[in-house]
């Protein structure tokens, strides 16, 4: 499989539109790079989000996930295979955790690729 960036559709991406959003900075910079972009075309866009009034989960919520009392680690998106929540549990088990110490919760629904 080849690298996205060495893609005839990423340069076809990356020349077909008059302006092209990134999410970052960082993205903009790889694409001016890899996509030989002119910089003035491209507009960077965060992701927006909502600012976190709370900083923990209500205990309601906890008691009926069944995570009162219980640490865990919370993966947002779907259950699909690109996702790699695999890596998830190899790096828990490096931090010498396993799912009886913590629990993986992932709130997203499952992909017709995910088994």
């Amino acid at each position: 499989m080849q690298p996205l960036f060495s893609c005839k559709n990423f340069q076809r991406q990356c020349h077909d539109p008059a302006r092209i959003i990134a999410v970052s900075a960082y993205t903009k910079s790889k694409i001016v790079e890899l996509g030989r972009v002119d910089p003035d075309r491209i507009t960077v866009i965060p992701c927006g989000v909502t600012p976190m009034t709370q900083t923990s989960a209500p205990q309601d919520y906890l008691q009926q996930a069944g995570l009162a009392g219980r640490r865990y680690v919370l993966c947002v998106g779907n259950i699909e295979p690109r996702k790699n929540l695999g890596l998830v549990v190899e790096a828990l088990a490096s931090l010498g955790l396993s799912f009886d110490d913590v629990q993986m919760v992932v709130p997203g629904h499952k992909n017709y690729l995910a088994d």
